[in-house]
């Protein structure tokens, strides 16, 4: 094993340049860095972690121990508590009990005696007095999930399965099924105890006594296979079997199966299971879905903040609430079931690509076809302000400032006679996104389609690096960080590019995008903004102080030295392709172009990757909406395409194929974060964007949203791409505008 004195030996340098480095305690002369950093990739060395233990009174290690990873609930689990503790420098072992309480002893004192910060456990021995009581008196801190122990006191994370299973029996009984049974793990696991206390419960105030009506088993299949077995062979079939895990619900079918119960003549099966986007893995079985992810999220937020707290804290009982395990279903509103075909208007985009591809789940609900029409942007501007050429349409995709113009000229449907879907709709949505994206004055006249806001991304690995940030410190004086201004943005982006650093580890500081029209206005706009800048004043007069214009157009035009030379004619889909190789540091985007960074197959980059807010502090809101148009006849039909469209049901699968939906699920899907971790930053991100709000409205019916992008696209084109200066971009800017006002 190498040690500091090697590497130090290697690199020619003193073991206390060596230790700077790796402390990143002081500035080291970024040759000296870049020679210690070579030598601890060649002897692949590794700072001894019980050394720097010594110093922080910490291990840095946490243990986590389960009953097993063969149930896939258990796996999510620990998959949430991973997560939060990696990213906090923690390192996570995963031990496994199979149940067996010996086997658990042995591994608390082994975890005890290697002295780990933390332990999260779910017991399988919670009966077990003198074990627990060590565990309390001694120096590691402990939640416990899922099962509370007997007889101490520890932070507890559950799911909440005594409100789950009480409301799935009572809506049984309800439904005139009396001949329930339930199937679970022993007595004395706190999870189990809850499961039984609800069904108990729930038969009872029915009238029905539980007595012979639950089933306990050990906590897999084989258990559950054989008690069920034995309860068929004595009972007649049950209306609906109820168990508390899928390996106990496996089991079961595996005995309907054994004992020839044909599929039309076997009980309806309902279990509680793991959250799962595409539904239950067993279409056998309807899924009660808790939130394993979450749960360990919350077990391990728990842990740190125990850990870190300079005094004992109040025990802490917290139960994850689990996932409504009915499908809403909206209305049709009379939608025709026949074979109607409507006619859809999309841009031609990766959203559009995910709804055409799931367009046959709408068809088989609705009984409707579609016969969809993708453009790209400029053509999509035309046909859409165009009257005769939208007729053609039924559907129409709107981007967000085209609505006011639009609705002014009669071309979209006002969505007053469908108020009752369209507020079931609305409560799934981030809030504030139907105002933003569907209203005008005081009608609703679309719904949110491709929710767009934008972010920073940024090269997480070479941001932390030590010795690139030690080289930055040394050139500028200050510590690498995420950049909060344009101006440190433009230092950063320059110090990662090969050009103006030959060091850099990436050809480009980051990516930009100035293609006509939309391309170079959603780049400059939060530069000027955070400018302070403005075109027009609130009243939709030219605004006279041009100094932040010119500014922020100076800082837009410096940015590209730092980016790929053909950016000026780039699009998203050039500036995903550059970061996504890891030819660049950083790239301002639209979350809703952003899914493929995920995608390992395709992004070098993937699990390296940071996001924030924007520099400045102004993101531009984008994305799309969907309406209908008023003058299609086919306007039931239509609003059953674009409430499908929006709905809850299709935000995952449609984020999942390239699309970015408003549906609140999504930013909260513990499954979805894990991929995407930048969604809830995407809220935080809209709740503070501005919307382009130049229309015919802000300026008495001479200006349109079109115009004036098609205006300032060009001239900040021309500025960037070197065609024109800054005082004749800011010139042409004002001139052209005046035409119009």
């Amino acid at each position: 094993m190498s040690t500091i004195k090697d590497v130090a030996r290697l690199a020619g340098v003193s073991l206390g340049t060596v230790s700077n480095v790796l402390n990143e305690r002081k500035a080291v002369n970024p040759e000296k860095a870049r020679r210690v950093q070579e030598a601890i990739d060649a002897l692949n060395y590794k700072p001894h972690q019980s050394a720097r233990s010594l110093k922080t009174s910490k291990s840095m290690n946490v243990a986590v121990v389960l009953p097993d990873i063969l149930d896939p609930m258990r796996a999510s689990l620990f998959t949430g508590i991973e997560r939060v503790l990696s990213q906090q420098g923690y390192a996570v072992s995963l031990y496994t009990t199979s149940e067996v309480s010996a086997k658990e002893t042995a591994i608390i004192e082994r975890v005890l005696e290697q002295r780990a910060d933390g332990l999260i456990i779910s017991t399988c021995q919670p009966e077990n007095e003198p074990l627990f009581s060590q565990l309390l008196s001694g120096d590691t801190t402990v939640v416990l999930i899922e099962r509370a122990v007997h007889s101490a006191d520890f932070h507890l994370v559950e799911f909440d399965n005594y409100a789950s299973i009480f409301r799935l029996t009572s809506d049984l009984f309800s439904s005139g099924n009396t001949n329930n049974v339930l199937i679970s793990g022993h007595r004395g696991f706190s999870s189990e105890d809850r499961c039984m206390d609800a069904f108990a419960a729930a038969c009872r105030e029915q009238g029905v006594d539980p007595a012979g009506r639950m089933l306990t088993s050990g906590f897999n299949k084989e258990n559950a296979f054989k008690e069920f077995t034995r309860y068929l062979q004595k009972n007649s079939l049950p209306d609906n079997v109820i168990t508390t895990g899928t390996p106990l619900m496996n089991g079961v079918i595996k005995a309907l199966e054994m004992q020839a119960v044909e599929h039309d003549k076997r009980p309806c099966l309902f279990s509680l299971s793991e959250e799962n986007w595409a539904g239950t893995l067993n279409s056998d079985f309807t899924a009660v879905p808790r939130r394993p992810i979450a749960l360990g999220e919350a077990a391990a937020e728990l842990l740190l903040a125990e850990m870190n707290s300079e005094r004992p804290a109040d025990i802490i009982s917290r139960k994850i609430s689990n996932l409504d395990f009915r499908t809403a279903v909206y209305s049709r509103n009379g939608a025709s079931t026949d074979t109607n075909t409507i006619k859809v208007l999309m841009l031609n985009s990766p959203a559009y690509k995910a709804v055409k591809s799931l367009s046959p789940d709408f068809e088989r609900k609705y009984g409707i076809k579609t016969e969809f029409t993708a453009l790209e942007y400029g053509e999509m501007s035309s046909v859409i302000s165009d009257e005769n050429s939208r007729s053609a349409f039924d559907v129409l995709q709107i981007d967000i400032p085209w609505l006011p113009d639009l609705v002014q000229s009669d071309a979209l449907l006002e969505l007053g006679d469908y108020n009752r879907e369209v507020e079931n709709i609305s409560k799934e949505f981030i809030p504030g996104v139907l105002s933003a994206y569907s209203k005008f004055n005081d009608g609703i006249y679309a719904l949110p389609f491709m929710f767009g806001t934008q972010l920073l991304y940024y090269r997480k690995d070479l941001f932390e690096d030590s010795s690139i940030k030690l080289g930055f410190k040394e050139k500028y004086g200050f510590d690498l960080r995420v950049p909060k201004t344009w101006t440190e943005f433009n230092l950063i982006a320059e110090y990662f590019t090969k050009s103006f650093n030959p060091g850099s580890p990436v050809e480009y500081g980051t990516t930009l995008g100035g293609k006509l029209y939309s391309g170079a206005v959603c780049e400059f706009l939060p530069r000027m903004w955070a400018y302070g800048g403005s075109i027009l004043d609130s009243s939709g007069r030219l605004n006279p102080d041009t100094s932040a214009f010119q500014k922020s157009l100076n800082a837009y035009r410096e940015s590209y030295k730092y980016a790929d030379p053909d950016s000026a004619d780039y699009w998203w889909d050039e500036q995903l392709r550059d970061f996504k190789s890891g030819k660049a540091a950083m790239m301002i985007m639209f979350i809703a172009h952003a899914v493929d960074l995920a995608d390992a197959a395709d992004s070098v980059i993937s699990g390296k990757i940071g996001y924030d807010v924007i520099p400045g502090g102004n993101p531009l809101l984008g994305g799309w909406s969907i309406g209908i148009n008023s003058a299609s006849r086919k306007q039931a039909e239509a609003f059953s395409f674009i409430s499908w469209a929006a709905s809850k049901e299709l935000a995952i699968p449609q984020t999942i194929l390239g699309g970015s939906t408003a549906s609140i699920s999504l930013y909260k899907s513990s499954e979805l974060l894990t991929i995407y971790p930048w969604l809830p930053k995407a809220v935080e991100s809209f709740n503070i964007s501005r919307k382009r709000e130049i229309s015919r409205k802000t300026t008495a019916g001479r200006l349109s949203e079109k115009d004036f992008e098609i205006i300032l696209g060009r001239a900040v084109h021309d500025a960037v791409s070197g065609k024109m200066s800054t005082e004749e971009a800011v010139d042409y800017t004002l001139k052209e505008i005046s035409s119009f006002l």
